[in-house]
């Protein structure tokens, strides 16, 4: 599995050019994930920087192709997340009716901000994600 981090659309535009799926499920956010395997979009993850305090790096969505599903590529994502901004809080938008989605970032260590209906933080440890 290739996972890239890219901080300008620009940048992943000249990575995959023409790479149709790439192009549907993104739109002008300022830094992206990807994991390809085989030449195969596995995942995406989108985030930005948080505007009311930069510190933070916030999560909008992440994709995991289905046939990648229950592999493990979320955790690895989000480790390779922690890599590429060490020191940084992580917070991710998870709808409040995604169970999944609750307990899949409750097991990596996120908690729920309670001044939040669907925002859950992780704060930095040295290793990024445990």
């Amino acid at each position: 599995m290739n996972l890239t981090w890219f901080e300008r659309r620009e940048d992943w535009e000249a990575h995959y050019p023409g790479h149709k799926l790439l192009y549907e499920i993104t739109d002008e956010t300022q830094y992206i994930i990807t994991a390809f395997k085989n030449d195969e979009l596995a995942g995406l993850m989108k985030l930005c920087d948080e505007l009311e305090n930069p510190d933070v790096m916030r999560v909008i969505s992440i994709w995991i192709n289905p046939k990648y599903r229950k592999q493990g590529l979320g955790t690895r994502m989000y480790e390779f997340l922690g890599q590429c901004i060490p020191g940084r809080t992580i917070s991710a938008e998870v709808w409040d009716s995604n169970n999944v989605a609750q307990d899949f970032h409750e097991r990596l260590g996120f908690v729920h901000d309670p001044s939040s209906l669907n925002r859950y933080i992780k704060e930095p440890t040295e290793k990024g994600i445990d």
